[in-house]
């Protein structure tokens, strides 16, 4: 008989999240023992406790594997035996490892959207493209890109030096590449192909949209990040503008994929994946 997989996902206000779902869906249809809890520092049981004490509680209670969430990505370093060399380019990590080896440290938000572009990139590796966002997502989806091929890339973060300290970072690791910072979003200069929005903007919480595209007149394809919605108004618009988008499906489930084959040792079937999001994120209204 199979040990339990015993999982969990350590975050701030993560009661909505759809990993937990995929990944027991996944692990129901390959018979895998399989159990994924939700550590949330919202909840009386978890509220304002540290990361430190989070850690050593997930330890004593026999967890296998941690998702790792906001606002806990940088902090979860300082906890850590081993740290994988893209987490630790990235100084974040979302994944980790529990074994007799110690506590292992992974970044798969870089995994996810490597993934997406892998499956369904929209535009040509030639091209110029805008990244809006430089946080934690923003600096893992830069990597990504340049990974996937793409090396002349302009950042943009209404805090400058946000994205000055990822261009700097990005530069010192990938020397291959091209990357600037745009001070303003001034499309003229810019000149670009794509926009790949990496901020929260278009979530439930944040509406709107982080760019407008109807000033943008050499854009070919947009692609977002945010999967609640899947529709944001950064893609309706660029629907209506006849450009090609990608949604933040691909890197969602990519993510789920990578950290489920991390925690169970078994590799996931991405198509079977793709089809628990889908009926997931439907069952929820969005």
């Amino acid at each position: 008989m199979q040990n339990l997989t015993k999982v969990a996902l350590i975050g701030n206000g993560i009661s909505k999240s759809l990993t937990p779902a995929m990944h027991l869906q996944e692990a129901r249809a390959q018979g895998i023992p399989y159990q994924y809890d939700l550590i949330d520092t919202s909840a009386p049981q978890f509220e304002n406790q540290s990361i430190h004490a989070l850690m050593s509680y997930a330890r004593d209670h026999g967890y296998n594997g941690l998702n790792i969430t906001f606002p806990f990505k940088r902090a979860v370093l300082e906890t850590l035996d081993h740290i994988d060399p893209i987490a630790r380019d990235l100084n974040a990590v979302n994944t980790v490892s529990i074994s007799d080896d110690g506590i292992h440290g992974l970044n798969t938000d870089y995994v996810g959207y490597l993934f997406a572009l892998k499956r369904g990139y929209p535009g040509q590796t030639s091209d110029r493209v805008l990244l809006v966002g430089a946080g934690g997502a923003g600096c893992a989806v830069c990597l990504a890109l340049i990974d996937y091929g793409i090396h002349d890339i302009v950042v943009y973060d209404r805090d400058s030096d946000a994205a000055q300290r990822v261009v700097a970072h990005i530069s010192s690791i990938r020397q291959n590449a091209r990357i600037c910072i745009a001070e303003t979003l001034d499309p003229p200069k810019m000149d670009v192909q794509g926009i790949v929005n990496a901020t929260p903007m278009g979530m439930a919480k944040f509406p709107g949209a982080a760019v407008d595209l109807s000033c943008f007149q050499s854009v070919t394809w947009v692609s977002d990040i945010v999967y609640f919605p899947l529709e944001t108004a950064f893609l309706a618009q660029a629907r209506s503008c006849g450009l090609s988008t990608m949604n933040g499906s691909a890197m969602a489930v990519g993510q789920a994929i990578k950290s489920f084959e991390i925690f169970s040792k078994y590799p996931a079937d991405p198509d079977r994946m793709f089809n628990s999001f889908g009926v997931i994120h439907k069952s929820q209204g969005t």
